[in-house]
């Protein structure tokens, strides 16, 4: 009898410490960096439909890089006067504009005491925007050029851009990003004595986006 005792003991005893291991909880391993996928519409000098990626870097800190397209139907009329044509000759012209934007922006989430899910609350952003717009007019009146004739031509231009906004949490996946904010950029004048001079515009907008 004694015998089986010291051998239950001897079985218990070399069970016990694998069985403790087993249960023992592994490491705590550092959360995956939040992503959210996002599409909506942002209106500056003119309205443009978006799509961003933002990644969180830190608490605080998030990357955000976006692609944004508008396209504008445009007339300009105008009297064009010339000695040899005579006075007062109409001119047309139509055309059509594709903007294309890439954007990168840098955030900073200002965060409260109370613990919020990431990529949620009020923040600050600056941002650098990259256009080409690739322009084809049409003349439908002129008084030196054949009517029909057309020109095609693009453009390229950075804008710097300061946000402030808040992204709101609506449930474990959904987001909603709204946003206030200005920038600078060159607008062609012939009003003006620099006809490249620099302007500051307002504008916002809205997102809806996805956790992932």
């Amino acid at each position: 009898m004694n015998l089986k005792l010291y051998y239950l003991a001897a079985l218990g005893l070399g069970i016990s410490p694998r069985l403790h291991a087993q249960h023992q909880p592994g490491p705590d391993l550092p959360p995956s960096p939040a992503q959210v996928v996002k599409a909506g519409v942002r209106v500056f000098n003119q309205p443009d439909a978006t799509g961003t990626y933002e990644r969180q870097l830190t608490p605080q800190l998030s990357l955000l890089g976006g692609l944004g397209y508008f396209r504008q139907r445009y007339s300009l009329y105008g009297l064009w006067f010339s000695p040899a044509a005579g006075p007062r000759q109409p001119e047309e012209l139509r055309g059509i504009s594709h903007s294309y934007h890439a954007d990168l922006q840098l955030r900073y989430y200002f965060r409260p005491r109370v613990a919020r899910p990431a990529l949620t609350g009020w923040y600050a952003a600056f941002a650098l925007q990259g256009t080409y717009r690739r322009t084809t007019e049409v003349y439908v009146a002129s008084a030196t050029i054949p009517s029909g004739s057309s020109r095609r031509y693009g453009s390229t231009q950075v804008q710097p851009q300061v946000y402030l906004g808040r992204q709101w949490g609506l449930g474990p996946r959904i987001v909603l990003d709204t946003f206030v904010g200005t920038c600078v950029y060159r607008r062609e004048s012939v009003n003006r004595r620099n006809p490249k001079a620099l302007y500051l515009d307002a504008g916002g907008g809205l997102q809806i986006g996805w956790r992932l």
